[in-house]
């Protein structure tokens, strides 16, 4: 009895033993333990991960997570328990870090690590973007601040199930000579999925379903319906996906575009891009200006911009310097914008513009005007010799000469024609000197000296009118009747026919020919018949 005694004792020790080593091994693997954390209990613990030898300048990097403000797409703050958006089956997923002053991080590259193939609830693709630091409005205000906003809007499988992911992105960069990595883990709480535990238990009895279908299936080689057995199985139709439009990116507008482009100038306007999408904004943009034309150089640092992120209806400007060689011959060239740029489910896509320069040649046309007399009388008829040069390298059309100095006229204007760059050409302009002044009183004030231009009218190969002109001065004398002896009665005076002839013509230039000559001739005939 004794001996059976101890036995039971020892029997009751063991088992008691065993259940306490086997609670305690429940309790260290979880099992058994209440699994239902809630998302700010997540949450909290995400931000103390990121946090976690991130802050300031520590041996492990140099980036620090934003946890105290908001950015667009986020709700709360991470100090407050923000959750990333899960929606319409995609989860976008926000973490906004920046670096200290004295760090001169210029870009970054991420990668979320989103775990197991098999058990997680996201659509595996490749990630990987670049990141830039961008001003973001913070706190749904004016105010901005300068950080990294990284975000991945990522996919979710039809067949998720519900539970809490932990979803790990990797940042690389380079700082302080060093090649640097520093992980963040952000927590997405899946609640629109599958429930596991009603999944199992479903399974059990789907399989008895199955295999008594399956049973029937190959008595009859017919579908047949689980409520209704014998009953053939309408196939579903599956529902067709409508296709949306992806957003395209176009080149709105030019600002500051000058009317005319002349060789030799710098050339400054800004190129303004529009996503023209209502539903769909773009990121990771990338632009690249080209112009082959020689002669028209890009003067900025880089012919690569890159932009983050622009939202629907949204535009952004693209400040651009070029210079344009004094060689570069007139008409029209194109710069081309060649932008990539990703959709929000990270799929590439491509478009390009141009933007058409009109440009001219730098004009430089002289006249010269030639040696005439400086001083003539009224009736003269002179001829004013003109040279028309092109000292510059573009063509000028419509070359052409008029005059337009009180008391002279020129009977039409002088047609030189075109010019090429570095040619020239003359003639003369036929030229009648008249009175100065008509209406004056006297006769003095009728005459004496006068000034005035001769104007250079030419066209450049746009068509686009200009001129030139050169100041002339000229002095005209009133008209002269000189007499002379003749050689039948000594001291008779006769009147010179050629002055008449000159006095006459500038009569009949002022209209009044047919008054003044019957008089004039009237008076010398009275004059002979007295002598």
């Amino acid at each position: 009895m004794k001996k059976a005694g101890i036995c039971l004792l020892l029997a009751i020790g063991i088992m008691i033993l065993s259940h306490s080593v086997f609670a305690a091994g429940m309790e260290e693997t979880g099992i058994g333990s209440d699994n239902d954390k809630s998302v700010s209990d997540v949450s909290e613990a995400s931000v103390l991960n990121a946090n976690e030898n991130h802050t300031g300048e520590s041996e492990t990097g140099y980036l620090t997570l934003d946890d105290k403000n908001t950015y667009e797409g986020m709700e709360k703050a991470y100090e407050e328990g923000y959750e990333p958006l899960v929606k319409d089956g995609w989860v976008s997923v926000i973490l906004p870090i920046y670096a200290a002053e004295e760090n001169d991080i210029k870009a970054l590259t991420a990668m979320p690590d989103l775990g197991d193939t098999a058990s997680a609830p996201f659509i595996f693709r490749n990630y990987r973007k670049t990141f830039q630091v961008t001003n973001e409005r913070i706190n749904g205000t004016g105010e901005e601040k300068a950080v990294f906003l990284i975000r991945f809007d990522l996919e979710l499988s039809k067949d998720r199930y519900n539970g809490v992911y932990p979803v790990e992105i990797q940042i690389d960069y380079h700082a302080k000579g060093q090649e640097i990595s520093q992980v963040f883990t952000i927590y997405v709480q899946i609640t629109d999925g599958k429930d596991k535990k009603e999944t199992e238990e479903g399974n059990e009895g789907e399989i008895d379903k199955e295999k008594q279908q399956d049973e029937t299936q190959a008595e009859e080689n017919i579908p047949v319906n689980q409520e209704n057995a014998g009953t053939p199985v309408v196939p579903e139709t599956p529902k067709e996906e409508k296709p949306t439009s992806d957003p395209k990116v176009i080149i709105e507008q030019c600002i500051g575009m000058p009317e005319q482009i002349i060789s030799g100038s710098e050339l400054e306007f800004t190129a303004v891009l529009k996503n023209t999408n209502r539903t769909k904004y773009v990121q990771n943009i990338t632009v690249a200006v080209t112009c082959e034309a020689e002669g028209i150089t890009l003067k900025n640092s880089s012919n690569i911009f890159y932009f983050e992120k622009l939202g629907t209806e949204s535009t952004l400007e693209i400040p651009l310097q070029f210079h344009i060689d004094e060689k570069t011959a007139a008409g029209k060239y194109s710069i081309v914008l060649d932008m990539s740029y990703d959709n929000p489910d990270a799929s590439s896509l491509t478009s390009s513009g141009k933007i058409d320069l009109l440009i001219s040649q730098k004009i430089d046309m002289a006249l010269e005007v030639g040696k005439f007399a400086s001083e003539v009388n009224a009736g003269d008829s002179i001829k004013i010799p003109v040279q028309a040069m092109n000292l510059g390298r573009g063509k000028i059309y419509n070359v052409r000469c008029s005059l337009d100095v009180q008391g002279l006229n020129a009977s039409k204007s002088l047609f030189l024609g075109n010019l090429d760059g570095g040619t020239a050409a003359s003639g003369e302009l036929d030229v009648f000197a008249g009175m100065v002044d008509e209406k004056a009183e006297s006769a003095d004030k009728r005459y004496g000296k006068t000034s005035g231009n001769i104007i250079l009218t030419f066209e450049d190969e746009n068509g686009v009118e200009q001129t030139h002109s050169k100041e002339i001065v000229v002095t005209i004398n009133p008209l002269e009747l000189k007499t002379v002896n003749t050689s039948n009665d000594k001291g008779e005076k006769k009147v010179i026919g050629q002055q008449m002839a000159i006095g006459l013509g500038i009569l009949a230039s002022l209209g009044i020919l047919g008054v003044t000559v019957p008089m004039v001739l009237k008076k010398m005939k009275k004059r002979d018949s007295y002598e």
